[in-house]
């Protein structure tokens, strides 16, 4: 193809006409970062003693441009512990919206011909992790309300494609029993924990059919600590409690908390002196027809986050998984899978919405526990950069833990820790005394099992970031040269609330 003299100029002239243009917005762009001061301080923090002998991964991120203004194996995987809970709970406010509210549902099947049900009950759960057994109480009462006094079929749990009780099977056996690992269940009643509650007494369910062994289980209930097992029977409808040989009295984990949280809901209709009958045949069941009779609304998500990252609550982050896996799947052969397993798979493909490299971030649970999670502090701090840029008025940022005054985003970090044994890490948006906003991920990997001196140096970190004047060129005066090698600190230690009198896993 042959271009004529004149095409050839005119195309010249447009490029040239186009080149100060380009060079004008280049000349908008924000003014460069003057980083001495924080490189100084990251390097200076890095030598210190305590630190010689682990692995560590930090990287600061400048928000909103993205750009990485520290970064020390930061696309180096690391175990992170609770700061997993981050991912889950950052992907399940975005994808499902901070006013999103889980619905508990009463339906029914047959009609009602007096005082009677002909047909039977379902509850429809919504992998609600902050039901109670008073929001069963109340969801009931519609039952005294309509005068109801016999159901004539059964009283029965609405199947959830994927659901059911499920453990996570890369979960440490030291683990096993204590209560910061409930068994995640579609039906969530008092946080899967058979515990006495002055509020509400014991369950209303037999331990036994021996008075003595029934005693015997209600003292071990009462107990703080200690690893075992409730279950129920529902061949005789009673209780089954077991304990480790040697291990310290005590009990709270219900092993299938199906079975279980029915019980209480079949209970607490026999409370109200409605008799089940429960004859009707097994095509009841289906969830076809079904007439609504009550629902119960969980308090608005943000605040679920809220108390899932303060309270570090693994149940909560387990429950919010399976909430997002059970969203609509495009890909129809992923139906088979469980609500973990589709979970994660959702979990993935919105990181990679976000642009987070593939290989940067591995799962195998929303809460943390398992030591397979592996994810570099880059990954993290894209998630933490991509919610303040879309999350209106920072709500996410806002029902994260906060260091620093509540009154004021200037000099104050909201963040997630994550702790076991040998591994510590903290993860948040920091704002500098100039109010530059940073995403800040530490990952310590393979030290003493001691955390004391660990949270010094964070803290201290933690501080001397908050304290940072103007990262940005001009500057009128430039920032005195400062080290964190042996500077002191406020020995910030960023605890989270147990509720054990055993060291918890978060």
């Amino acid at each position: 193809m042959r271009y004529s003299f004149y095409s050839l100029l005119s195309l010249l002239i447009l490029f040239l006409l186009g080149f100060p243009c380009a060079t004008a917005l280049s000349q908008q762009s924000e003014a460069p970062l003057y980083l001495e001061p924080l490189e100084h301080l990251a390097n200076g923090w890095l030598k210190r003693p305590e630190l010689q002998h682990s692995l560590i991964g930090l990287e600061i991120i400048h928000i909103p441009s993205g750009q990485v203004l520290f970064t020390f194996n930061g696309r180096r995987r690391f175990v992170p512990a609770s700061t997993t809970k981050v991912f889950t709970t950052a992907c399940a406010m975005d994808l499902l919206g901070a006013d999103y509210r889980f619905k508990t549902r009463l339906k029914m099947s047959g009609k009602i011909s007096g005082d009677k049900l002909v047909g039977s009950l379902f509850i429809e759960p919504a992998q609600d992790p902050t039901l109670t057994t008073g929001d069963l109480r109340q969801l009931l009462s519609i039952l005294d309300a309509k005068g109801i006094k016999t159901i004539e079929g059964k009283i029965e749990i609405a199947p959830v494609l994927g659901g059911g009780d499920r453990f996570v099977t890369s979960w440490l056996l030291e683990d096993w029993g204590q209560d910061w690992m409930p068994c995640s269940s579609d039906l969530v009643v008092d946080d899967n924990l058979a515990r006495r509650d002055p509020a509400r007494g014991y369950p209303l369910l037999p331990f036994s059919n021996s008075p003595e062994q029934g005693a015997f289980i209600r003292s071990l209930l009462s107990a703080a600590t200690g690893p075992s097992w409730i279950c129920f029977n529902p061949a005789n409808e009673t209780m089954q409690y077991w304990h480790p040989v040697g291990a310290p009295v005590g009990g709270q984990i219900v092993g299938n908390p199906e079975q279980y949280n029915l019980a209480i809901v079949k209970a607490i209709v026999r409370s109200m002196k409605i008799k089940v009958k429960g004859h009707l045949g097994a095509s009841d069941s289906r969830d076809e027809g079904l007439l609504l009779l009550s629902e119960h609304n969980s308090a608005p998500l943000s605040e679920i986050v809220r108390h899932c990252l303060k309270e570090s609550d693994n149940l909560y982050a387990q429950q919010l998984l399976r909430t997002i896996g059970n969203l609509p799947a495009v890909n129809k052969s992923v139906e088979k899978a469980t609500l973990e397993e589709r979970g994660l798979g959702r979990l993935n493909s919105w990181l990679s919405t976000l642009a987070v490299p593939v290989g940067d971030a591995i799962f195998y649970d929303g809460c943390g526990l398992s030591r397979k999670n592996c994810f570099t502090p880059h990954a993290i701090n894209l998630v933490h950069k991509y919610m303040m840029r879309t999350s209106p008025n920072h709500i996410y940022l806002n029902v994260m833990p906060l260091d620093g005054s509540p009154s004021a985003q200037v000099g104050s970090f909201r963040y997630k820790t994550g702790a076991m044994d040998s591994v510590r890490s903290i993860s948040g948006v920091l704002t500098t005394a100039a109010g530059e906003p940073l995403a800040v991920t530490i990952m310590i990997n393979a030290h003493t099992p001691s955390v004391r001196e660990l949270r010094g140096s964070l803290g201290s970190l933690i501080d001397h970031l908050q304290s940072l004047g103007s990262l940005r060129l001009p500057a009128e005066k430039v920032p005195a040269k400062v080290t964190l090698e042996q500077q002191p600190h406020k020995n910030t230690s960023f605890k989270v609330k147990k509720r054990s009198k055993r060291p918890r896993r978060k």
